[in-house]
C-alpha cells in the first residue's frame, strides 16, 4: 500500500473497494460455514479470522484519495458493448416483433408461459450460451427469486417499478440466514409496532450515506442504531446530506463520532465519478445517472 500515492485517486478507490468487498465476503463465508460440520471446520474458521485481521488492517491504513470534483452531469448512454445486436433489438422492441419462443413470459393472470418468476428461471437452460430474456408482466409476485450460478445469461424485464413487484418474506426468525433472507418488512402500515432505522454498523468500517433522499416518518428520530454493543462505532462513516420528508429531521440523531451531517464537499465524495470511478466504465452502458449532488 505504501507504493500507492495519495494523489492516485483511481488506485486508492479500487483498493478500498476490493478490501471492503473482502470484508463483506467474510460474513457470507461465515454464514455458509455456520451449518456445516467436519474436522476442518475450525481450521477454516481460524483462517477466515486471520485473513479478516489483515484485510481490516490494510483498509485502515489506505490514505484518502485526493478528490477532483467537477460539475453536475447527466448521462443517458448507449447499450453495453458486450450486448449483441439481436439482444439490443429485443430490448428496443415492443414485444410483438419477435417469436414469443425467444422470450419467456411470466404473468400472474396465467396469460404467459409461467405464473411465477422462479418457475421461469428453473425452466431456463443451464449454462446457456445465448441470453435468456424473461419478461415479467405487471403484477404482484409473492416469492423469493434465486438465480443459481449455473443459470447464466438471464435478463429479467419488468413493466416498471410501479407495475411489476416481487416481494419476499423470509427472515432470520424463520430459520433463514441474513444472506438468504431478502425480506421486503410494509413498514408504513406497521410503523407503530416496528422500529426502523437508516442503518447499523454491520462490521468495522461500515459506510452508509443518504443524499437528497425522501425519508418517511417511520424512521426513528435517532436515525441509526448499533449492532452488537459498540462494535464498529469508532470506525464507521454514516452521513446525511440535504434529505427531506417527515423523517429527515437531524435534531435527534445519534451522537457517534462517525455520524456526519454532511456538507457539499463531503457529499461530493460519494458521487458516481468519485466513489466508483463511474466515468471510466459507465460509458459502455445505458444506465442513466447524475454525476453530482
Amino acid at each position: 500500500m505504501s507504493k500507492i500515492s495519495s494523489s492516485d485517486s483511481r488506485k486508492l478507490s479500487d483498493a478500498r473497494a476490493f478490501l471492503s468487498a473482502a470484508l463483506t465476503n467474510k460474513i457470507t463465508c461465515l454464514e455458509g460455514l455456520s451449518s456445516s460440520s467436519g474436522p476442518i471446520k475450525q481450521s477454516l474458521l481460524n483462517s477466515l479470522t486471520s485473513t479478516y485481521i489483515h484485510v481490516s488492517n490494510s483498509l485502515s491504513i489506505i490514505p484518502k484519495p485526493v478528490s477532483e470534483r467537477g460539475g453536475n452531469k447527466r448521462r443517458l448512454l448507449g447499450f453495453p458493448r458486450w450486448l449483441s445486436g439481436k439482444s439490443r433489438r429485443i430490448l428496443q422492441s415492443s414485444g410483438d416483433e419477435y417469436d414469443p419462443g425467444q422470450v419467456l413470459t411470466v404473468a400472474v393472470d396465467g396469460s404467459g408461459n409461467f405464473t411465477t418468476v422462479s418457475d421461469a428461471i428453473n425452466f431456463a437452460p443451464n449454462n446457456s450460451v445465448d441470453r435468456v430474456f424473461i419478461n415479467v408482466k405487471e403484477g404482484f409476485y409473492q416469492e423469493n427469486v434465486e438465480i443459481p450460478s449455473w443459470k447464466i445469461n438471464i435478463v429479467l424485464l419488468g413493466d416498471g417499478s410501479d407495475g411489476t413487484v416481487i416481494s419476499g418474506k423470509r427472515s432470520v426468525d424463520d430459520g433463514w440466514t441474513t444472506f438468504r433472507s431478502a425480506t421486503v418488512d410494509d413498514l408504513s402500515s406497521n410503523s407503530s409496532s416496528v422500529e426502523s432505522y437508516l442503518g447499523r454498523p454491520w462490521m468495522n468500517y461500515s459506510r452508509t450515506v443518504y443524499l437528497e433522499s425522501y425519508i418517511d416518518d417511520f424512521i426513528e428520530p435517532e436515525g441509526w442504531t448499533n449492532w452488537v454493543g459498540d462494535q464498529g462505532l469508532d470506525t464507521l462513516y454514516f452521513g446525511e446530506y440535504e434529505n427531506y420528508g417527515p423523517g429527515s429531521a437531524i435534531d435527534g440523531r445519534v451522537s457517534w463520532s462517525g455520524y456526519h451531517v454532511m456538507e457539499y464537499d463531503d457529499a461530493a465524495n460519494f458521487t458516481v465519478s468519485e466513489f466508483i470511478t463511474g466515468e471510466e466504465w459507465l460509458d459502455s452502458t445505458s444506465f442513466p445517472y447524475d454525476d453530482g449532488v
